[in-house]
C-alpha cells in the first residue's frame, strides 16, 4: 500500500514549540509506515485579539494535497482541533490544562502527548475525509474522537487513547481502510506511553546471546528448589528463602 502524504505547516511557534512539533512528527512517522507527515515550514495567519479563526482557513482555495497547520494561538471558538476535507488546524497553546498540575509536573513529556494526540486526530479526520463535527462525540470514553468540552477530560483521552467501536464503524463507512486505522492506533500507543511519562522505544533492548553474561549473572547465586509436602516449594539461596505456590 502506497504511503499517504500530508503537508504540515506551522504558525508563530517559539523555538521550544518548534522542537515539540518536530518530535511529534518524528514520533508519528516512526510509529507506522502508512502515513507520512512532512514539515513544510511557517505560514501566516490573521489574528483576532491574539486568536486564530478556522473560518479563515476554510475560506481559502482547497489545497492539492492534505495539509495540517499548527498554531501557538488559541482558536476563536476555543477548540483544540478542526478538520474539513483536505485541511486541519490544531493549536498547542493550552496543553497545561490537559493534565493535573501534579501529573504534568512529573511527566516532562506531557506536552508531547497532547501534541501527538492532536496531530493523530487531525490526520485521522483527513484520511476519512470527515469534518470534525461529523464524528466527534460529547461523551468522554477515552476515545480519539472525544470532543472533551471540559478540557480536563482530555487527560482520560490521552491515557486511554483508543478508537471506540462506533467511531471505527464511522471511519469504515467513510472508506478509511483497516490498514490506516491500525496505523492510527499504532500512533495512539505512543500517546499512551508519553502521557504516563514513558519514552517510546523504536527498537527492543538488545538481549544477551548464547554463552554471554552480564555482571549480575556472573555473581548471582543459582537458586536451589526444595520440594515440600504442603504443595509449595521453597526457593533457597545462601542465607535467604522465598516460598511460592506450585
Amino acid at each position: 500500500m502506497r504511503a499517504q502524504h500530508i503537508d504540515f505547516y506551522t504558525h508563530d511557534l517559539s523555538d521550544e514549540q518548534e522542537w515539540q512539533i518536530t518530535r511529534a512528527v518524528r514520533d508519528f512517522n516512526a510509529a507506522q509506515r502508512v502515513v507520512n507527515i512532512a514539515l513544510r515550514g511557517p505560514r501566516k495567519l490573521r489574528l483576532y485579539l491574539d486568536r486564530v479563526s478556522w473560518l479563515d482557513i476554510t475560506a481559502t482555495a482547497e489545497p492539492e494535497a492534505p495539509e495540517i497547520t499548527v498554531t501557538s494561538h488559541r482558536h476563536i471558538d476555543n477548540w483544540f482541533t478542526h478538520a474539513r476535507r483536505a485541511r486541519a488546524l490544531m493549536q498547542i497553546a493550552e496543553w497545561p490544562v490537559v493534565l493535573p498540575p501534579e501529573v504534568s509536573a512529573a511527566a516532562d513529556v506531557a506536552p508531547d502527548a497532547h501534541i501527538l494526540m492532536s496531530l493523530t486526530l487531525a490526520t485521522a479526520m483527513l484520511l476519512a475525509g470527515l469534518e470534525d463535527r461529523d464524528i466527534l462525540h460529547g461523551e468522554t470514553r477515552g476515545c480519539l474522537f472525544d470532543i472533551c468540552a471540559r478540557k480536563a477530560h482530555r487527560a482520560l483521552k490521552l491515557r486511554c487513547a483508543f478508537i471506540c467501536r462506533p467511531c471505527r464503524a464511522r471511519l469504515s463507512e467513510r472508506g478509511m481502510s483497516s490498514v490506516e486505522v491500525v496505523a492510527i492506533c499504532s500512533v495512539l500507543e505512543r500517546v499512551r506511553l508519553l502521557s504516563l511519562g514513558r519514552d517510546p522505544q523504536d527498537t527492543a533492548p538488545a538481549g544477551l546471546g548464547p554463552g554471554t553474561s552480564n555482571g549480575f549473572q556472573a555473581v548471582a547465586t543459582a537458586p536451589r528448589y526444595v520440594g515440600e509436602s504442603d504443595g509449595s516449594r521453597r526457593i533457597t539461596t545462601a542465607g535467604s528463602s522465598l516460598r511460592s505456590s506450585l
